[in-house]
C-alpha cells in the first residue's frame, strides 16, 4: 500500500524537483535484494505439506512488500488486520476471499470465528494452494 501511495504521489509532484527525486529513490529502494527471502517463500509454497511461518522485523523494512511481491502471480488472500471487532474482521476476510477465490457462493457463508474461516481456506486449498498474506 505504501508503494502505491508513493507512486500516486509521484504523479502529483513537479518533475525533477528535489522532493520528486527523493520520493522516486524511496520507491526504487523499497524492494531490492530480497531474492533469498522470495526463494525461501517459494520453497515453502511448493512444499507438499502445510506450514506456518512468521514474518517479523523492524518497522518499514519491506515485510508487506515482500509478501505482496511473493503473491503477485499466485492465488492468495491479502488481509491487513486493524483494531476492529472480530466480527468485522471476519466479514472483511469473507469479502476479500470472494474476490481472491472467485467463488460467488461464498457470499452466502458467514464465518462465525477464525477457526471456521481457516478451516474453509484449508479445505479450499486442497485443490490449489492458497497463500494467506495477513499482516
Amino acid at each position: 500500500m505504501q508503494r502505491k501511495i508513493a507512486l500516486n504521489k509521484l504523479y502529483t509532484l513537479e518533475y525533477n524537483t528535489l522532493e520528486y527525486i527523493k520520493l522516486l529513490l524511496k520507491v526504487i529502494v523499497m524492494f531490492i535484494n530480497r531474492e533469498q527471502e522470495l526463494n525461501n517463500l517459494e520453497h515453502r509454497y511448493r512444499a507438499k505439506r502445510a506450514e506456518l511461518f512468521v514474518l517479523y522485523g523492524r518497522r518499514r523494512i519491506g515485510k508487506t512488500e515482500l509478501l505482496l511481491q511473493f503473491c503477485k502471480d499466485k492465488r492468495s488472500i491479502y488481509f491487513l488486520a486493524s483494531q476492529l471487532k472480530e466480527s468485522d474482521h471476519l466479514m472483511q476476510i469473507n469479502e476479500v476471499a470472494q474476490i481472491a477465490i472467485e467463488t460467488p457462493w461464498l457470499r452466502n457463508i458467514a464465518f462465525n470465528d477464525w477457526e471456521s474461516a481457516l478451516v474453509y481456506f484449508a479445505q479450499n486449498a486442497t485443490e490449489e494452494p492458497l497463500s494467506d498474506d495477513s499482516s
